[in-house]
């Protein structure tokens, strides 16, 4: 009887275990998954701010014509035959419920592959401080610092040239803690 009770508290335990290494993932802003991109969402605790809450649930800390003029001139859309990959507008922090700011760097890997041919990613900044945009597509890199401003943003803009196929991906990075809303869009510009 003893042996048995030993078993179940074991069990028990590494249920326990297990549910605690999840929520504190959860909790870390973990991966979340998109229809054709996975975004890999890595956050730093920091100062108090807040956040509106969209209709569709979203959080933005620019007003609403900002987040919809960065959404147009990322010209919101998912993969195309034309090689076309857009983010909307997305915040370089979110706010916990304490009222603190948590910087995160996006990573977005799009899993499918680009053709060869030469194509620009386009970043689109409101806010204030830089972003450290890098843009991968095979095994070329192009990286840059963007500073975002308003009048409703700023652009910048990479071109890479491809010679076979391969997947991109795009990270954007909050410089020295960095407040802004960034979209951008990957196009294949030698048509």
């Amino acid at each position: 009887m003893r042996r048995f009770n030993t078993r179940v508290i074991a069990v028990i335990s590494a249920v326990i275990a297990v549910i605690a290494v999840l929520l504190i993932w959860v909790s870390s802003g973990g991966i979340v998954l998109g229809r054709d991109t996975q975004t890999a969402v890595q956050s730093k605790q920091g100062q108090v701010a807040t956040a509106e809450e969209d209709d569709d649930g979203s959080f933005h800390i620019a007003a609403r014509d900002i987040v919809d003029s960065l959404d147009k001139a990322a010209g919101i859309s998912d993969v195309t035959d034309e090689g076309i990959i857009s983010m909307g507008a997305t915040p370089s922090y979110t706010v916990d419920t304490k009222g603190r700011k948590n910087w995160r760097t996006i990573r977005n890997e799009d899993d499918v592959p680009l053709k060869p041919g030469t194509y620009r990613l386009s970043t689109y900044c409101h806010g204030s401080g830089k972003a450290k945009n890098t843009f991968v597509i095979g095994d070329k890199t192009q990286s840059t610092l963007q500073s975002c401003g308003g009048d409703p943003y700023t652009t910048a803009t990479q071109d890479i040239d491809v010679t076979g196929s391969g997947l991109s991906v795009v990270s954007i990075e909050p410089v020295h803690n960095a407040s802004y809303e960034i979209a951008y869009r990957i196009e294949r510009i030698d048509k």
